[in-house]
């Protein structure tokens, strides 16, 4: 079974019962309601031109935007590269590690994610989730204007980026 199975089956058989709890932020989510999230933010990182095999990052803390992106992640056969956040100091070499299209991060991490991808260039896009479970929209505002449409490089890497940020992100 995938495991982004387990909500949509959850939504089909109860969609009231909650699915996903945060204890410390007295947050939860029904199976319904993280099914909506997960296909809303598994459709933005379609948007942005992740497709199945892709790796994306996933730098932020443990939550619910977290899972979210990890759920999203496996919603459209991405592969999610974990990276815990007590190792932004190392964040370039995990980038180069896992070679991401995407990279997904928590607002208060934008420094060390900026400097990390300079050194990378396989990152197409850097999408900033303050909270993924309260945002409705996922606005795109290009780094340079060839940027929505990431060129192939001569190498076959991608060479545009992006930045998908709600306000108040990088």
């Amino acid at each position: 079974m995938l495991m982004h199975q387990l909500l949509l089956d959850g939504a089909i058989r109860q969609p009231g019962k909650t699915a996903l709890c945060w204890v410390d932020r007295d947050t939860s989510l029904t199976f319904a309601e993280a099914v909506s999230a997960m296909e809303r933010f598994a459709g933005a990182l379609h948007h942005l031109g992740v497709r199945k095999g892709d790796r994306v990052s996933i730098f932020a803390h443990n939550g619910m935007d977290y899972l979210i992106a990890l759920f999203a992640c496996w919603r459209i056969g991405a592969i999610a590269a974990l990276v815990n956040v007590r190792f932004a100091d190392e964040l370039d070499y995990y980038f180069a590690d896992h070679e991401p299209s995407i990279v997904i991060y928590t607002y208060d991490m934008v420094d060390a994610v900026k400097r990390a991808v300079a050194h990378v260039r396989t990152i197409r896009a850097l999408v900033c989730r303050a909270m993924i479970t309260q945002s409705r929209t996922f606005p795109i505002r290009p780094v340079r204007p060839d940027a929505r449409k990431a060129p192939a490089s001569p190498t076959n890497r991608p060479c545009g980026r992006q930045i998908v940020s709600p306000s108040g992100c990088g």
